[in-house]
C-alpha cells in the first residue's frame, strides 16, 4: 500500500509540475503541491511550495505588474489599459 501511495503521490507531482509550463505563477498548482509534500513529510518543499501559493499583497502606493486575465464577459483584460486611469 506504501509504494501504490508513493507511485500515486510521484504521478500527481509530475503532473503539477507539467501544468506549471503552462500557468507559471498560478499559486494554486502551488498549493496542491504543498500538500502532497506535507503527506510525504518533505518539510522543506511543504514550506517552498507554500511561500509560493501564497496571495500577493499589494499595498496603496505599490507598483504592481502587468498582467492579463479575463473579464466578467470572458474577454481579456490587461491591467497597463486602466493604469493612471482609475481615481
Amino acid at each position: 500500500m506504501v509504494l501504490e501511495s508513493s507511485s500515486c503521490d510521484d504521478e500527481l507531482i509530475n503532473t503539477f509540475k507539467e501544468l506549471l509550463q503552462h500557468h507559471k505563477g498560478n499559486r494554486s498548482i502551488y498549493r496542491h503541491l504543498a500538500k502532497i509534500h506535507e503527506r510525504l513529510g518533505n518539510d522543506e518543499l511543504t514550506l517552498e511550495y507554500k511561500n509560493k501559493g501564497q496571495p500577493i499583497k499589494v499595498a496603496v502606493g505599490d507598483t504592481v505588474a502587468d498582467f492579463i486575465a479575463n473579464d466578467l464577459d470572458g474577454n481579456l483584460f490587461h491591467f497597463r489599459n486602466i493604469v493612471g486611469k482609475l481615481s
